[in-house]
């Protein structure tokens, strides 16, 4: 059966004045080190993506960033981007709140007929119209390309900080707490890019075992 806020979204879509659709996704909620990114995505509503496009979790990065390469340019698009101070000091879910509104006033200032589409279930403080569709990274191809342009941003930044930072290997953790990265904090402790408020950077700092 079709989820409803699909159905709600195309109709939408056929009933609205809308000329684009503006994708959004998040990308790093759940890492332990490194910034928290935000991607607002604007295609017209009749933009169906190149080839294979689709959620990023669900894509290798050799493909991921070959979409990223075709995708790049043609596709308007904005990063709110939060380091792990802000995260920190307002808390993930304020964290989001404010990168997901900064995305997509981004996005609107050139694309004000847009109907704006989050991945997720969280109502965030937008008063533009919006729609919140579960899983709509892996259903609308605007959020699609979002999910791609966001987590190819950020995973290249962590491959620029393995640089700075060598030993917890976030070229490939990208800062998730993957086992390598779990051996670079035993081994050298905690980074200015982890995220001190989550607890396994908590526990490390409080010295538990």
């Amino acid at each position: 059966m079709e989820h409803p806020e699909l159905i709600r979204y195309r109709k939408a879509i056929e009933k609205g004045p809308w000329t684009h659709v503006i994708g959004v996704d998040e990308c790093g909620a759940g890492a332990w080190a490194g910034p928290l990114v935000v991607c607002a995505a604007a295609v017209p509503v009749d933009w169906v993506g190149p080839e294979g496009l689709n959620d990023s979790k669900k894509l290798t990065r050799k493909k991921r960033e070959a979409l990223f390469a075709l995708m790049d340019g043609p596709v308007p698009y904005t990063v709110a981007h939060s380091g792990s101070v802000t995260v920190d000091m307002m808390g993930l879910g304020k964290t989001l709140d404010v990168s997901f509104r900064q995305a997509v006033e981004g996005m609107l200032y050139f694309f004000p007929k847009s109907l704006v589409v989050l991945d997720g279930v969280l109502h965030h403080d937008l008063t533009h119209p919006h729609i919140c569709l579960p899983k709509a990274d892996g259903l609308v191809p605007a959020v699609m390309a979002a999910s791609v342009l966001g987590k190819v941003t950020r995973d290249l930044e962590m491959v620029e900080y393995d640089r700075l930072y060598p030993g917890y290997d976030f070229a490939k953790s990208v800062g998730y707490g993957t086992a390598a990265h779990q051996v670079g904090l035993k081994k050298l402790g905690v980074s200015p890019l982890h995220r001190r408020s989550y607890a396994p950077i908590k526990k490390i700092l409080e010295g538990a075992p």
